[in-house]
């Protein structure tokens, strides 16, 4: 859940580095919306399976066919082939047992909050739009 989160926080702080004022601006004012709306869409989902969902992140080491190139003894390049590891991070989800009282509390405190923020959001968004009218 956590590992999701932090993902969507850094795509949105990389994508904000390319965006105009305004875009900033408005993705500023929108970003704990977006973050309420993607916990209780998880939330949602580990009600309706029962359960909930681990994500844990594990790095693999496989070896794969690759040609390097490397100097001989008279300084020229020659293609060596062969096998060359190659690490990659892959994510695993695995089920666990949840308190689904407890889920529901928290999904009916998250579904608070988004109407909390939607009227500040709106507040944001508008003064953003003030700000920054599009042109």
């Amino acid at each position: 859940m956590y590992a999701k989160l932090a993902l969507m926080l850094a795509m949105s702080g990389a994508l904000a580095a390319c965006a105009t004022p305004r875009q900033q601006c408005l993705d500023t004012a929108q970003r704990d919306l977006v973050v309420v709306d993607s916990l209780i869409a998880e939330t949602r989902g580990n009600l309706e399976r029962g359960y909930g969902l681990e994500r844990e992140k594990q790095l693999r080491t496989t070896r794969r066919f690759c040609t390097r190139h490397v100097r001989d003894d008279k300084g020229r390049l020659r293609p060596i082939s062969g096998f060359c590891p190659e690490t990659r991070s892959v994510t695993r989800e695995r089920p666990v047992a949840i308190d689904l009282g407890a889920e529901r509390r928290k999904l009916d405190q998250l579904m608070e909050k988004r109407d909390q923020l939607q009227d500040r959001t709106r507040a944001q968004v508008a003064s953003c739009q003030a700000r920054y009218p599009a042109g």
